[in-house]
């Protein structure tokens, strides 16, 4: 694992923002309670030697959320996070159709999803940041949109269904 001082820098000088997303990347409506509790403590201990101050931000694997999903993070000082945008349904399109695509779902205070995986997101990238630049887009971190006045920058509520994704995710 990178040491402390050489992830968080990296991460502040991004104007980065680091969250959980579990430990196993589980399905937490499809894990017991108690297991759902186990795969947040275990990432808080990971991160908090890794980063420092525990992350507040989460994003449950897939979207998948319920009431008691919610409960058990607010109970753990968490707040879920969800997006508007899963760029990795787009994986299928060749890069510039995705960006063109996406592009045109892009409103103001929009979360995209992206991964780090095979779902075409790093040939995306730049077309993407481009086009966001030419449309007049800023990029800032979640807790800049969560913080945001009211009317700007408005994310749409997560669904609380167990089972229900965002997107596709």
């Amino acid at each position: 694992r990178p040491p402390r001082s050489t992830l968080f820098p990296y991460t502040t000088l991004f104007r980065s923002e680091i969250g959980s997303h579990t430990y196993n990347h589980f399905r937490l409506d499809t894990i017991s309670p108690t297991e759902q509790v186990h795969e947040m403590v275990r990432t808080r201990v990971l991160l908090d030697g890794l980063i420092g101050p525990t992350p507040r931000l989460m994003r449950p694997p897939g979207g998948h959320y319920n009431a008691q999903i919610r409960d058990m993070l607010a109970g753990l000082g968490y707040v879920p996070v969800f997006w508007c945008i899963n760029c990795g349904s787009y994986a299928h399109a060749a890069p510039a159709d995705a960006a063109t695509a996406i592009l045109g779902r892009v409103r103001d205070g929009a979360i995209l999803l992206l991964h780090n995986g095979n779902d075409n997101t790093l040939p995306l990238l730049p077309r993407l940041l481009d086009g966001l630049d030419k449309a007049g887009y800023r990029l800032v971190t979640v807790s800049d949109i969560l913080t945001a006045p009211p009317g700007r920058h408005a994310a749409p509520a997560p669904s609380s269904k167990s089972g229900e994704t965002n997107d596709g995710a």
